[in-house]
């Protein structure tokens, strides 16, 4: 399984989009701020779990990272600052 943040930013969404491309058969997470967020990408990839949260929630993020195989971190360079 793949937990990603990210996954609705520029960079995330694309990587997102090119590594489904390649497995979907991997089962995938992705955590998203809001609702509305959540909504475009189940649109998008319906077999893909959608958690809603954020980067500040460590305990919603280390439990997710705990059940993934591979974490990816993409967050938008502006949240860095």
């Amino acid at each position: 399984m793949t937990f990603s943040t990210g996954a609705t930013g520029y960079i995330g969404g694309d990587a997102l989009y090119a590594i489904f491309a390649k497995h979907p058969e991997y089962k995938y997470t992705v955590l998203v701020r809001s609702p509305e967020k959540a909504e475009k990408v189940q649109v998008q990839y319906p077999s893909i779990r959608v958690v809603i949260g954020d980067l500040d929630d460590s305990a919603l993020l280390e439990k997710e990272s705990a059940e993934a195989d591979i974490v990816l971190r993409m967050p938008s360079p502006t949240y860095l600052l």
